[in-house]
């Protein structure tokens, strides 16, 4: 029973210190801003530097993505860049993408009420994009599978050993989720970072939607304002997708119990041997 109890123990422990990083990087979020384009983009052609030279482009220090956010009046542009590695991003199976979160959201990877949008790049997609609704601890869906449409179009490339996508989401999405984050300009929204591999559940590399929001401005890019940035999140990176610090406590709990049914059964058992 000592043994069960313990595990159970260690189980809420683990839960009170998610909750604990969950509070303390919601707080702190870096801002990253997508300023006004000054030059046009084609999301179909291979990635051009000059494109994103009236923006800011930030490296993120967890996934290790390069990236630059603008927007033209119609939508959000983004550009991402990463790569491949033996560990997380080895194959076609391999994706680098971004996830827009609620501003009230305060789970690792949305939740029920307040689901994250996930917008990933893979030459396993037909058109080398998806969107995905994240509800934390369960498995993130598409869109489509809910008879909704994906409104993102990326082009994507492989260079040597870099991927870049070069992506632009609408804000007008009338045949959107109604879960899907609305993007408009003068918001704020989450804003998380993956790479990863989908035959490799669990290793991705990835921030917390706590770490980082994305705020949509009306202005230009200010000259006092540098063009490169590096990022980084006093979160823990994402290890197990979704599961947050409600899921760790119902598991707690959970636990608990069947450490409590275990130990009074050992007990029992124990009794009736000695005779007693």
């Amino acid at each position: 029973m000592a043994a069960a109890l313990a595990v159970a123990l260690l189980i809420i422990c683990a839960a009170g210190l998610a909750g604990n990083v969950q509070a303390q990087t919601s707080s702190g979020a870096t801002t990253i801003t997508a300023y006004k384009s000054q030059i046009a983009v084609n999301v179909k052609s291979p990635y051009q530097s000059s494109q994103w030279t009236d923006t800011v482009t930030v490296t993120e220090s967890v996934s290790g993505i390069t990236a630059a956010f603008k927007q033209n009046g119609t939508g959000l542009l983004f550009y991402l860049s990463w790569q491949q590695s033996s560990s997380d991003c080895s194959d076609t199976n391999c994706y680098g993408g971004i996830e827009l979160g609620y501003a009230n959201n305060t789970a690792p990877m949305g939740s029920s009420s307040t689901p994250a949008t996930m917008i990933l790049a893979s030459q396993s997609f037909t058109g080398n994009v998806n969107e995905f609704i994240s509800t934390g601890f369960f498995t993130p869906s598409t869109v489509e599978s809910s008879g909704y449409t994906s409104y993102t179009t990326c082009g994507l490339a492989l260079s040597g050993t870099t991927y870049t996508a070069v992506c632009y989401r609408p804000f007008s999405t009338p045949k959107d989720s109604p879960s899907a984050v609305t993007l408009s300009v003068g918001s704020t929204v989450e804003l998380g970072f993956a790479v990863g591999e989908f035959n490799k559940p669990g290793t991705h590399l990835a921030t917390t939607m706590q770490s980082y929001v994305l705020t949509i401005s009306s202005t230009a890019l200010p000259s006092t304002v540098s063009t490169t940035q590096v990022v980084t999140t006093s979160a823990a990176p994402e290890t197990f997708p979704g599961l947050n610090t409600e899921t760790l406590y119902v598991l707690s709990a959970v636990a608990l119990l069947v450490g409590v049914v275990l130990g009074i059964g050992v007990s029992v058992r124990a009794r009736k041997a000695a005779g007693k």
